[in-house]
């Protein structure tokens, strides 16, 4: 059996070149019970203007 490696992804845009949907949960991913993490609500943004389906 081979080794299997991790892809360390710099961001999202290799995912959405990749995928059509995105299946996200929110606590925790998104904001922390308060406000969002930095940069999610750009990265939901992104995700939309590419067609994306984002299911939360």
């Amino acid at each position: 059996m081979s080794a299997k490696t991790i892809e360390r992804l710099d961001g999202l845009g290799p995912l959405a070149e990749r995928y059509n949907v995105f299946l996200l949960d929110q606590f925790g991913v998104l904001h922390d019970g308060t406000r969002p993490y930095p940069g999610a609500v750009a990265a939901l943004s992104a995700l939309k203007r590419a067609g994306k389906t984002v299911v939360l």
